[in-house]
């Protein structure tokens, strides 16, 4: 598999981070991939190869892949911690059919660059268990604690059984905005 083309671009007020992923030892087609927002959380979309690695490790290793080279600087330390969930997904299937996938890069870099301030987020999904972890961070961490959640990503069609019409998308990020200020979190939609 390789990774390449990384592109980072504003339109129709939303921001877009994407790069073109490609298959080497499975009959698939080329897609290009992308995580988007809206412009205002723009900003906070790194232009950086990291993310689509991590999206692109399991399926790589399903299709049986034997590496993924990346057209970019990616983190040693990620690479290292996908080597191991990759080892872990093997051991839980026990399936040595598919053998761990190598990871090329053309630079190695850091993965967590420094925000100022600092914040934490998580996954919003509105289901019993991110709300859950909603109310066990804001119980256990003080609002002005860098670990206390202040933002929530709203993944479109994070759910397969779900309808993905974008107007139901809009009104669950509605619904849980209105929660979400309650609790002084901000709701930040990526698709």
């Amino acid at each position: 598999m390789k990774l390449y083309n990384l592109q980072h671009a504003k339109r129709d007020n939303k921001t877009r981070i994407s790069a073109d992923m490609s298959w080497e030892d499975s009959d698939r087609a080329a897609i290009n991939l992308f995580f988007e927002t809206d412009e205002a959380f723009g900003e906070s979309l790194c232009p950086e190869m990291n993310a689509f690695l991590v999206g692109c490790i399991l399926p790589a290793m399903y299709h049986g892949e034997k590496r993924i080279n990346v057209e970019g600087s990616v983190c040693p330390e990620l690479c290292q911690n996908l080597n191991l969930a990759m080892a872990w997904v093997r051991h839980w299937f026990a399936d040595p059919s598919h053998p761990l996938v190598k990871i090329e890069a053309s630079a190695w870099d850091l993965a967590n660059k420094p925000r100022t301030p600092e914040r934490s987020g998580f996954f919003l999904s509105g289901g019993l268990d991110s709300l859950a972890t909603l109310q066990s961070n804001h119980m256990d961490f003080p609002p002005n604690h860098p670990a206390a959640i202040r933002d929530g990503l709203l993944i479109y069609g994070q759910n397969i059984e779900s309808d993905v019409r974008p107007e139901i998308f809009q009104q669950a990020r509605t619904d849980l905005s209105n929660m979400a200020k309650e609790k002084n979190v901000t709701v930040i939609p990526v698709y």
